[in-house]
């Protein structure tokens, strides 16, 4: 769940898209899924439980409208259809940084895997090369080790 905006007056919503549906805030990422994906349809949820916490809709709200839907059970009555999103994004990638965490890495709008090998990003005036190495596989710890600092390896 990415939610930065928790408890705030923003909508939840459910979104059908590559035949898979999607639930959570109305926050963008389910809008670049749905521009992305042949056809979709999008409701917002506006059933609300007797307990909703300011913090936790995550738990609260988007994990039982999630439940019903991988049971098979479609809350109509929870849903209202609606032709769009609020906030709506494009299905190109965005060419900018988005976020800088706090260990200094910055997280861009574009997928590695749309750039060639040889492309270079501008960074502050120079260029930077996209790292060869990409992990294809999940990394595993060699059996033994205690810690995975300086001990994980792809097979």
């Amino acid at each position: 769940m990415v939610d930065p905006g928790v408890g705030s007056a923003r909508d939840a919503v459910v979104v059908r898209a590559h035949d898979k549906w999607f639930v959570g805030p109305d926050n963008g990422l389910l809008a670049v899924v749905a521009a992305r994906a042949a056809s979709s349809q999008c409701w917002r949820i506006v059933w609300r439980p007797e307990r909703l916490s300011n913090s936790f809709h995550g738990r609260d709200l988007f994990a039982p409208v999630a439940a019903w839907l991988a049971d098979g059970r479609f809350p109509g009555d929870k849903l209202q259809a609606t032709d769009r999103l609020a906030v709506q994004l494009g299905a190109q990638d965005l060419s900018q940084v988005i976020y800088i965490d706090h260990f200094g890495n910055a997280m861009t709008g574009l997928r590695a895997g749309n750039l060639p090998r040889e492309e270079r990003i501008q960074v502050a005036g120079g260029p930077w090369a996209i790292p060869a190495y990409f992990p294809r596989r999940r990394p595993v710890r060699p059996s033994g080790t205690k810690t995975a600092s300086g001990w994980w390896r792809s097979r």
